[in-house]
């Protein structure tokens, strides 16, 4: 997701003169990629509809990328204004660890046998 996302936000060269509103683009489109990759090679099966795998998905997505945009805000309007593109990885970073764990436990979980 990370290269997604850092890919589109640098393509979009708006960026310069406003990367908050770029960073909320770039990973709406790293999202939708993603899911489907996760989908086919990171997660076995859950053994629920697509639908419910996917509202599951969004929702963990949701938190994890609400985390990765408050601390890119924070950082590229101080330490790295000058870098958008570190202060994109760090947050980023952080909200992978949080994507992963919360996929991993929520969105792609088995279901329990009844």
């Amino acid at each position: 997701m990370v290269i997604t996302d850092l890919g589109v936000f640098t393509a979009i060269p708006f960026h310069a003169q406003n990367p908050l509103i770029v960073r909320l683009i770039s990973p709406c489109c790293a999202t939708l990629i993603t899911w489907r990759l996760n989908r086919a090679l990171t997660f076995n099966a859950s053994g629920r509809r697509q639908r419910d795998e996917a509202i599951r998905y969004a929702s963990v997505t949701a938190i994890s990328q609400g985390t990765s945009f408050a601390i890119f805000t924070v950082l590229v309007l101080s330490v790295f204004a000058w870098l958008p593109q570190a202060a994109l990885i760090c947050g980023a970073a952080a909200g992978a660890v949080i994507a992963y764990t919360g996929h991993s436990l929520i969105a792609f979980a088995p279901v329990k046998p009844p």
